[in-house]
């Protein structure tokens, strides 16, 4: 459902254990506006950067109370964050200095959010190892840092795909991938694979396709139009082997306080027994060494000095050892059991809606305040794994 709530940038934190029951943790948490990026490490949620004023990493326990790490960050607006190898990773982004506009490429990583190393790139004049950009996503899979989509030097919307495992050296998976240039979109990693989820086109449309890969070159479609309207600005993570899509809008007035969920197929096991029939012929050559003992009887008739036929027949017995190479083609009958992994079965086709009220409890949820709530979601169940 869509609903009117304004200028979104409130900050608000919700929780929810099912997606269906919600908690208020924070009407309005201090310092956390929407745009930028957050992620759970180290067992903390994080909230990196500011768009109004200096750029800060803020971690938090419980939603509620947020600690400034740094304010020296560098961090700029619409950028998108992942963690990899024991590291936060932010990825591009956008300033704007009231004089001009500057897209970001390249990387920060760091172990402990008060410590950065690596550059991020202004464009104009400096391009980057990568195409600069906003509104993109970033995700960490198969021991790298995924860049996705997003807008670019003068596009409305990218779909392109790289990636890295230094932040220094940027590999192009693909320059075109079969979903349509987007920004704003989502994405996330589960059942093995990358996926992107919605967004809005070059011409600003909504979408509500959803993609996957599993190298990053190769892309699938999962579905044309999942049951969830399109939408853009929304939030999704991975959470009890769901994947969620919560929120966002399809252009103001219209945000959305809904919430979906898919479930995540698995690698699977199966046995199996099979017969067969049928004929063959065979050729093939070798040779061979042996030895024998053996009895016999026989006659035979000859002519001639070193030279003779002969005739005869016996029987005997005897043992030998031979080598030989053989070449041919045949056809059997037989029987038999095995176990091994087949594909994985297709997920993400098939959504349902959370019994969440959404009215009441997530109408002003959108940006920030939508992205911390799925953190908490994702913070409170891996404790209650513990």
């Amino acid at each position: 459902m869509g609903i009117d709530t304004g200028f979104p940038l409130d900050g608000a934190v919700w929780s929810s254990p099912d997606g269906s029951e919600w908690t208020l943790v924070k009407r309005r948490a201090e310092k956390l506006v929407g745009g930028n990026a957050s992620v759970v490490f180290n067992g903390k949620m994080w909230h990196l950067g500011w768009f109004f004023g200096p750029k800060q990493a803020l971690w938090s326990t419980d939603g509620a109370t947020w600690q400034t790490v740094t304010t020296d960050l560098g961090m700029v607006f619409e950028h998108a964050a992942a963690v990899q190898d024991g590291r936060m990773w932010v990825t591009g982004g956008y300033i704007d200095d009231f004089e001009i506009f500057y897209l970001f490429s390249g990387a920060l990583w760091s172990s402990d959010g008060a410590e950065w190393s690596g550059d991020l790139f202004a464009y104009p004049p400096d391009e980057g190892p990568y195409p600069p950009r906003c509104d993109h996503t970033c995700v960490a899979f198969d021991g790298k840092v995924w860049v996705l989509g997003g807008e670019t030097i003068g596009t409305w919307a990218d779909n392109d795909v790289w990636c890295t495992s230094d932040g220094e050296t940027w590999t192009e998976a693909t320059g075109a991938a079969p979903w349509c240039p987007r920004a704003d979109h989502t994405s996330v990693v589960a059942g093995g694979r990358m996926w992107v989820m919605g967004g809005r086109d070059e011409r600003g449309r909504p979408l509500n396709d959803v993609w996957y890969s599993y190298n990053g070159v190769e892309w699938h479609q999962a579905t044309a139009h999942a049951p969830w309207p399109k939408r853009w600005g929304h939030a999704s993570v991975v959470l009890d082997r769901k994947i969620w899509v919560i929120g966002g809008q399809r252009g103001s007035p219209t945000y959305y306080s809904d919430v979906w969920y898919s479930e995540i197929g698995g690698e699977g096991e199966g046995e199996g027994e099979g017969e067969g029939e049928g004929e063959g012929e065979g050729e093939g050559e070798g040779e061979g060494e042996g030895e024998g003992e053996g009895e016999g009887e026989g006659e035979g008739e000859g002519e001639g000095e070193g030279e003779g036929e002969g005739e005869g027949e016996g029987e005997g017995e005897g043992e030998g050892e031979g080598e030989g190479e053989g070449e041919g083609e045949g056809e059997g009958e037989g029987e038999g059991e095995g176990e091994g992994e087949g594909p994985t079965p297709p997920f993400c086709c098939r959504w349902l809606e959370s019994e969440a009220d959404n009215d009441s409890v997530l109408g002003d949820l959108f940006t920030v305040g939508l992205a911390l709530l799925v953190l908490l979601v994702s913070a409170a169940a891996r404790g209650h794994r513990r």
